[in-house]
C-alpha cells in the first residue's frame, strides 16, 4: 500500500514499485490498465518506519508512506489482500504497459525500450 499526500491521504494498492533515482519512486496501481495508472512520488529523504515501511519526506513533511496491507489502517484489509492476490496472477500480462508507463518518467528506461526490436 502506498499512502500519498497530507491529510486526507490517497491510498493505492501498489502493483509495481521501483526507484527511479535518489529522489523519485515510480509505482503502478494494481489492476491498472492505462499508462496514467503509473505515478511518481518526488521526495527529499526516505526513512524506515515502525513495521518495516518506508516514509518519504519533502521539506521535512511526509509526502508518502509505503507499507504492508496488514499495517495500513484500512476498513477492509482482507479485500485488499484478495485484490493483491488476484493482481499477482494478471500482473505478468501488464508488464509491457508498466514499462511504458515508467518510461514516461525515466529517460533510461525509455531509451532501453526504444532499443528493443
Amino acid at each position: 500500500m502506498l499512502q500519498v499526500g497530507p491529510a486526507p491521504t490517497r491510498t493505492f494498492l501498489v502493483g509495481s514499485f521501483r526507484w527511479i533515482d535518489a529522489h523519485r519512486v515510480f509505482w503502478f496501481t494494481a489492476h491498472g490498465d492505462r499508462l496514467d495508472d503509473g505515478h511518481v512520488l518526488e521526495f527529499d529523504a526516505a526513512e524506515i518506519v515502525d513495521g518495516g515501511g518506508v516514509q518519504f519526506l519533502a521539506a521535512g513533511r511526509r509526502v508518502g508512506v509505503l507499507i504492508a496491507i496488514g499495517c495500513a489502517q484500512l476498513d477492509d484489509p482482507e479485500d485488499y489482500q484478495v485484490a493483491f492476490s488476484l493482481w499477482q496472477q494478471v500482473a505478468p500480462c501488464t508488464r509491457a504497459l508498466i514499462e511504458r508507463s515508467c518510461a514516461q518518467f525515466d529517460v533510461e528506461v525509455e531509451a532501453e525500450l526504444r532499443s528493443r526490436p
